[in-house]
Formats: C-alpha cells, structure tokens, sequence
C-alpha cells in the first residue's frame, strides 16, 4: 500500500499574490513551514508538491528540492487530473491533500485518514464541519481515475463533490477528531492579507516554540480572542465564493 501526502499549491493567487512565499516564521516562507511541519506525519508516505508547469511555480519546485519533497508539475487549473497524473507517476494508492494556504495543518488528522483508509478502504474521506484551514480530505486513486472520467470541466477547485454527490463512491467523514477542531468562527487559512496579519499576530505568542501544534493554536486563541477580530470578517466572503464555484458537471 503506498500512502502519499499532495501539496497542492501554485503562485496564481490575485486576492493575495506570492501569497506562499510570504514570510510565516522568521526567515521561514509559509510553504517552507508547510514542508517542514509534514516531518510530524507518522505514517510512512511519499510527500509530493502537486504544482504547475508554469515558470511562476519553477521556485516552488527548487524549495521542495531544499526540504526533500518530491514535486510534480502538471495541468494549471485542473486540480484533479494534477493529482490522477502524479499519483500515476509516485505509484500513490491513497493520499491526503494538504493546501499550499493552510501553514498549520493538522498531521494527526493526516495520520487518522491513513489509518481510517487502511481499515475500511474507503473511495472518499472528508473532514466536515473542521476550522477552515485544517480541511482534510483522503482520496483512493482508483476512485479519482474514475471521477477523472465522468467530469466534464477542468474547473475543479472545489473537488469534493465529484465524490459526494455523484452516488458512485464509497465515503466516510474523518473519524476521531478531536472535538476542539469543530470550529466556525476561526479562519486558519491565507487567502486575504488580514489572514496573513492574522497569522503573524499569532506568531507572536510563540517565539520560543519550533513547533506550533492544533490544540496550541486553539487555546492560544481562547485566551486571546481578540485575533480572531483580524479575519474574521472574511469568513462570510469565503464561503460564498467557495459556493459560487461548487458546481457538478459530469459528462452526459
């Protein structure tokens, strides 16, 4: 069984430009931490960039290099065929994506994925309802070459539903989460340069951790609540343009 994680992300972002090789830590870019944090997944698995073949993307290639992160570069816009395409050439059975724009992902729920495919085989598991920015989804490869078949677009951002609603798979929502993850109010994402205050802000309360964990992250917001006053305003926005471009297009 070969188990991969996809880091999904390119340098075509117009709401926040460059916004992957801003600045996180000291002298540590977000996609750099990104790489580094992916050293906490316990399960054995190939962590692979999934980027594009433009030249914007040639950096992102030459970071991995420095992290020992295999990368591969395929289609700009057609999320899903990136990863058909470079789980073909890594020999990937099942991954779990993690987004160039989520810095503090959480490994364990990488980790429960692998461990949750490995006991039911599952096509499909989502992490419903988890603080944006800790999204987790698994994806069986044999499943997605299917999805890859009946989709007719290659607008497919928002990929989810190619496994939900088309009646063809088998899915599971992501089991033993942690209950503090089930979060609305909190955005742990970067898309908007208020998330990227948001997060420099939070980084203030950790100078002398290297590692920043999930559980360390919520109760640093709970004890300072204000930080969510930074983003949260775009939490609204967010969602309605995820909804805009949430849309089914199979082939007839």
């Amino acid at each position: 069984m070969n188990f991969g994680v996809f880091i999904t992300c390119r340098n075509g972002s117009k709401r926040l430009p460059g916004k992957c090789n801003l600045e996180f830590l000291k002298k540590t870019t977000y996609i750099e931490y990104i790489f580094k944090r992916t050293s906490k997944i316990k399960n054995k698995c190939k962590k692979i960039l999934c980027t594009t073949k433009n030249k914007s993307d040639l950096n992102l290639v030459n970071t991995a290099k420095k992290f020992k992160i295999n990368s591969f570069r395929g289609d700009t816009l057609d999320k899903l065929k990136r990863w058909k395409d470079a789980a073909k050439k890594f020999k990937i059975d099942f991954f779990v994506t993690i987004d160039g724009d989520d810095p503090l992902f959480a490994p364990e729920l990488i980790d429960n994925a692998f461990n949750q495919y490995l006991k039911n085989k599952p096509d499909f598991i989502e992490g419903k309802k988890l603080i944006c920015g800790l999204f987790t989804y698994g994806i069986r490869t044999k499943a997605l070459e299917k999805v890859c078949k009946i989709k007719n677009t290659n607008k497919t951002e928002m990929m989810s539903i190619y496994f939900t609603n088309t009646g063809l798979f088998n899915c599971e929502q992501l089991k033993n989460v942690n209950k503090k993850y089930f979060r609305d109010d909190i955005r742990l994402t970067l898309d908007y340069p208020e998330d990227h205050l948001f997060f420099k802000t939070l980084i203030n309360n950790f100078k002398k951790k290297k590692f920043l964990s999930t559980l360390d992250v919520i109760n640093t917001i709970n004890k300072y609540p204000y930080l969510l006053k930074i983003n949260k305003h775009r939490i609204n926005e967010w969602k309605n343009n995820q909804l805009k471009h949430t849309k089914l297009i199979l082939k007839k």
